[in-house]
């Protein structure tokens, strides 16, 4: 059963899918050990993808109480905006949006080498040296998609 509600639904669900395959071992596994050992990509996508699968979520919750306020208070003339062509074209807005105003996420995170005896310490962090913000980081990728919306 196609429904506007049941497409948002089922968004939810991949995004939080999506967060658990590609988000929760990675962040486990970083917990244990001392040391980042997947490597720069791994340590770039995965915080992508916190930040996707995070906003994915909040964003699908928002489009679903959008979908039951339209639903509630205007039942009738909602009926014509409240399809499943409309559903999937607000959902895919809202992935391409998120996707792309992450990006900075990916671009500003990357493995950091530290000298220690005997090798070399490595940790998936925010690239503050190599001349980022944290606090203009924060403020842009955290808040534009909100302030879009």
């Amino acid at each position: 059963m196609r429904s506007t509600t049941n497409l948002l639904i089922i968004n939810l669900a991949a995004a939080d899918l999506m967060f658990v395959v590609f988000c929760v071992p990675f962040t486990a596994v970083d917990y244990v050990l001392p040391e980042w050992p997947f490597g720069d990509y791994w340590c770039k996508f995965v915080q992508y993808m916190i930040v996707v699968t995070a906003h994915a979520s909040a964003y699908t919750l928002v489009l679903m109480s959008l979908d039951r306020f339209l639903a509630v208070v205007h039942p009738i003339t909602s009926m014509s905006i409240r399809t499943e062509r409309n559903a999937s074209i607000a959902i895919c807005l809202t992935w391409f949006v998120i996707l792309t105003t992450a990006i900075p996420v990916a671009v500003s995170h990357g493995v950091l080498f530290y000298p220690r005896q005997g090798g070399h310490y490595t940790a998936c962090l925010f690239l503050h040296n190599k001349g980022y913000s944290l606090v203009a980081f924060h403020t842009l990728s955290q808040n534009f998609d909100t302030i879009l919306v």
